[in-house]
């Protein structure tokens, strides 16, 4: 009888790595059929997010070139209105001759206030009030 439980108990130990046995084998089977499942997905996935990308570059590039089209066209627009618009170039024109007459004049007489009063300043005190001219004086000549 004891040898008939130690068979029994066997033949359940050999059933048991058996079943465990079994149970790895179709794991790894199942982990390796996921697998190549994804990577044939990613595959397939692979041209299409080519593709997806192909169109989006392109059109972010259609997208570029009509705008730098738009804004060409606008300036271009506006620059020949401008000069079609003789009363805008005539009062351009003088705006900017004034400017340059302005900052002319502005620069002389700085040079010309800075040298009278360099002279004035410039000379000894005995000299200012041997120099100095007076309204009686100015009367008298």
């Amino acid at each position: 009888q004891e040898e008939m439980v130690a068979r029994q108990e066997e033949m359940r130990r050999k059933t048991a790595e058996h079943e465990a046995n079994l149970r790895t084998k179709t794991e790894l089977a199942k982990a390796k059929a996921e697998a190549d499942g994804r990577i044939r997905q990613e595959r397939e996935n692979h041209d299409l997010i080519l593709d997806k990308l192909r169109q989006e570059a392109a059109e972010r590039r259609d997208t570029v070139l009509k705008g730098i089209q738009d804004a060409g066209k606008m300036i271009g627009e506006g620059l020949q209105t401008y000069l079609d618009d003789t009363t805008k170039l005539r009062n351009t024109a003088l705006t900017v001759t004034g400017i340059a007459v302005g900052i002319y004049t502005a620069r002389t007489s700085i040079g010309i206030a800075g040298r009278f009063v360099e002279a004035r300043l410039g000379k000894p005190s005995l000299v200012r009030e041997t120099s100095r001219f007076t309204v009686s004086q100015l009367v008298r000549e």
